[in-house]
């Protein structure tokens, strides 16, 4: 079997089998996070941990409760919670804020987490207890909202529209595009300008929400050239810009042409 067919194989159980099961046990007694253990780019184990305690049982039919995925936090955020130290039961809390009570959406949670990640001034002991006070608090929910209204002039006056055919980029494409522009700068300092100019620039930053940054490739031998080359430099890159539980994805895109 070579190397390719290994990791396809790998990705594909990790994604149909152990994805799914994290997903369906998000919210019981069996939830857990795992760690994928690689030598260079080929995974060789799985570390799972759980935080599991004795499940009551209830004979009683009716007490049942089917889980649908409108009652679960997304299962890329939940992961990103308990990575920075969030326990089982603070998720729950914050699953029924946002499913039940409706105190806050889930992208409110989004916007707190990559802002405190990106916090440089403020000394925090704890990242995942400073995370779960402010989103639990709304502290930052007013903020949030401004974030979602139309940007204004120095005047206090709505910008005015885009022109007709061209749509005003929305927040996620923006935070695409200022992130981008932030990890071309620190790639050009650890690669060099001749290696930036040809293989990175012609990316273009799609989308950047629920912690995944969408980049365009205009073909198939710059993806093939920076994966097999580049991909540890601009996975570090990506890590300090986004934060660590980013994830990346590609989408095959048609070269501008001139």
């Amino acid at each position: 079997m070579s190397e390719n067919e290994y990791a396809d194989r790998f990705n594909n159980f990790k994604a149909r089998i152990i994805d799914k099961v994290q997903l369906e046990l998000a919210k019981t007694d069996l939830a857990f996070t795992y760690q994928v253990l690689r030598t260079g780019k080929k995974a060789t184990g799985i570390v799972f941990r759980y935080s599991a305690r004795p499940i009551p049982l209830d004979p009683t039919p009716s007490a049942t409760k089917t889980v649908s995925d409108a009652d679960l936090l997304p299962a890329e955020l939940v992961e990103q919670l308990r990575a920075i130290g969030i326990s089982q039961d603070s998720v729950a809390e914050l699953t029924r804020d946002v499913c039940e009570t409706k105190r806050y959406p889930v992208d409110y949670i989004w916007y707190v987490l990559n802002k405190s990640r990106q916090n440089t001034k403020t000394k925090i002991k704890s990242l995942g207890g400073w995370v779960f006070k402010l989103v639990r608090n709304r502290s930052l929910l007013d903020e949030y909202e401004r974030s979602l209204k139309p940007p204004t002039t120095a005047t206090g006056q709505p910008r005015p529209a885009a022109p007709a055919g061209k749509a005003a980029p929305t927040q996620a494409e923006v935070a695409a595009r200022e992130g981008w522009r932030q990890c071309l700068a620190r790639l050009e300092k650890v690669l060099g300008s001749q290696s930036l100019a040809t293989w990175f620039k012609p990316l273009q930053p799609l989308v950047f929400q629920n912690g995944v940054l969408e980049l365009g490739v205009p073909d198939q031998r710059i993806y093939d050239h920076i994966e097999s080359t580049y991909v540890e430099e601009l996975k570090e890159v990506l890590r300090q810009v986004f934060g660590p539980g980013f994830k990346l994805e590609y989408s095959v895109t048609l070269a501008q042409s001139a």
